[in-house]
């Protein structure tokens, strides 16, 4: 998760973008983060690591453009290590504009992942409709969810919508061995959150995803 420095203390994304939406300046914002993002793929050579993109970028010519030029200017071998995430409730809204450049980001080697699934009640329509590799769960829809039969219902019918394509389902916010065992009944193919390693500075070191991924 991106924060903001301000003279006396970090803000997380989630206070500061809503200003960034809402002044209009999520294009250039995304511009400085990508840029960010490459920068640090050099000092971590063996890391995939994912960025949040706005879907209201994203679906700008004229990033798409910048974003296409940025992305050929990369090593293969580095753009293969760069997961985009997007939000989902936003990815339902714009399907179609975003198809083509999803597919051009895909065929560059970039993978593409949708995250805050559960989040909301929306169509599943997308999954077939889009390339995408990770389906990441909201927190909430995995916090104690052993305990939680709707949750656990809900889960098992994303991976199911998921049956046939090449998306794997994947889970964040786990803290408990009983949220992961439940998981993993339910199909999810991999995780993220303390229960498998404590979040760190980026100074120092990298999230860690369970299995292939990491950020």
């Amino acid at each position: 998760m991106c924060r903001i420095y301000d003279g006396k203390e970090e803000v997380s994304s989630a206070e500061y973008m809503p200003m960034v939406l809402q002044f209009g300046l999520s294009e250039e914002y995304d511009r400085v983060q990508i840029s960010r993002l490459i920068t640090l793929l050099g000092y971590w050579p063996d890391e995939n690591l994912a960025m949040q993109l706005t879907v209201e970028s994203l679906i700008r010519p004229r990033f798409q453009r910048w974003l296409r030029d940025t992305l050929m200017q990369c090593e293969k071998s580095q753009r293969n290590r760069i997961i985009i995430e997007l939000a989902e409730a936003d990815v339902c809204q714009h399907i179609s504009r975003l198809q083509p450049i999803l597919r051009l980001v895909n065929a560059l080697g970039v993978r593409v992942a949708v995250t805050q699934a559960g989040l909301t009640l929306v169509s599943t329509s997308w999954i077939k409709a889009l390339n995408v590799e990770l389906l990441k769960l909201h927190p909430s829809l995995v916090r104690n969810i052993e305990k939680r039969t709707e949750n656990q219902l809900l889960v098992q019918s994303l991976v199911e919508a998921c049956a046939g394509t090449p998306t794997q389902v994947y889970a964040t916010g786990v803290r408990s061995r009983g949220e992961w065992q439940t998981l993993t009944k339910r199909g999810v193919a991999g995780g993220q959150g303390d229960f498998f390693a404590s979040s760190q500075l980026l100074d120092t070191n990298v999230k860690k995803y369970s299995q292939r991924y990491s950020v």
